[in-house]
């Protein structure tokens, strides 16, 4: 809002596709998406994996992996199992298998106990 007696100042159109507000003018699709140097990286590092893995190769690392863990290898034989059917979903309970009691974790750190639990000894 302009003060009495000064006129406020128009702010131009960004050339970026931005109002005088700094806000995406109508039309704008919001950005022209990742320019993060790690992106950029990550993009050059996968085009050339795939420029020099063939189809013959993945097929005999699959087979060496799958001799592996037929030979007792059970890192070999965890990651082709976990190929085939996902990782085993990890089941997150509290003290005897029931369900986590993040209120009353909460309650305690509110309070300034230092204990995050009730059989958690508080080091002070």
């Amino acid at each position: 809002m302009a003060k009495k007696g000064k006129k406020a100042k128009k702010k131009k159109p960004c050339s970026d596709g931005r109002n005088g507000k700094g806000q995406f003018a109508k039309g704008n699709k919001g950005g022209t998406g990742s320019n993060h140097k790690a992106t950029e990286l990550g993009r050059a590092l996968k085009a050339a994996f795939t420029a020099a893995v063939t189809e013959q190769d993945i097929k005999d690392i699959v087979l060496g992996l799958t001799k592996k863990a037929k030979a007792g290898d059970v890192l070999a034989a965890r990651e082709v199992f976990d190929r085939l059917w996902g990782k085993s979903p990890q089941a997150i309970t509290g003290e005897g298998g029931g369900a986590i009691q993040f209120g009353e974790i909460i309650v305690r750190l509110a309070s300034g106990k230092k204990s995050p639990g009730p059989n958690v000894e508080a080091s002070t």
